[in-house]
């Protein structure tokens, strides 16, 4: 006795299939069973989009090359041999450590910054004070210039004065 399939293509196939109802789609290349709440569609990708030795088994097994989902997976028990529950919780952990020590990073980082800022502010009143001394510095060459002229000045007072007492002397 062979178990058969009906087959035809999108449009031979009329509404949704009775639950466990098997139905091949021979436009699309696809496998499809009547579900409780709709089609369940089995395709092949890629080269190998026909039937020809493609092998789908499903109970509590399934087996393919490559699996595509689309929407939520549960699984229940583990995958390959680890509990994805305990996992999931060891991750979250981990994460949680992860997410403090880049907390304490983040303040140290701060106080980088902070001692940082202190630092330029010194570097700005140093500036500050060496452009004030510079002022101070120019104000007293502008002084000891004019000390000088006044000097010079009173030189040539002196050599006048010197010059009329020398004339009185002669006489």
């Amino acid at each position: 006795m062979a178990l058969k399939f009906r087959r035809g293509n999108a449009s031979q196939k009329s509404g949704s299939l009775s639950f466990g109802e098997p139905y091949v789609n021979t436009d699309l290349n696809t496998l499809q069973i009547g579900g409780a709440s709709g089609d369940i569609t089995l395709a092949t990708t890629g080269d190998n989009a026909s039937f020809d030795g493609l092998s789908v088994s499903a109970s509590s097994f399934i087996s393919a090359s490559s699996l595509y989902v689309s929407g939520n997976i549960e699984v229940g028990g583990t995958v390959d041999g680890i509990d994805i529950s305990t996992f999931s919780s060891s991750v979250n952990s981990i994460l949680g450590y992860l997410n403090s020590d880049t907390s304490s990073q983040d303040v140290r980082l701060d106080n980088l910054e902070s001692k940082s800022a202190s630092v330029d502010i010194s570097v700005s009143n140093i500036n500050t004070f060496s452009a004030s001394a510079l002022t101070r510095l120019s104000s007293l060459e502008v002084s000891a210039s004019t000390s000088l002229s006044t000097n010079d000045a009173q030189d040539s007072s002196i050599t006048n004065l010197n010059s009329f007492t020398s004339s009185i002397n002669t006489t």
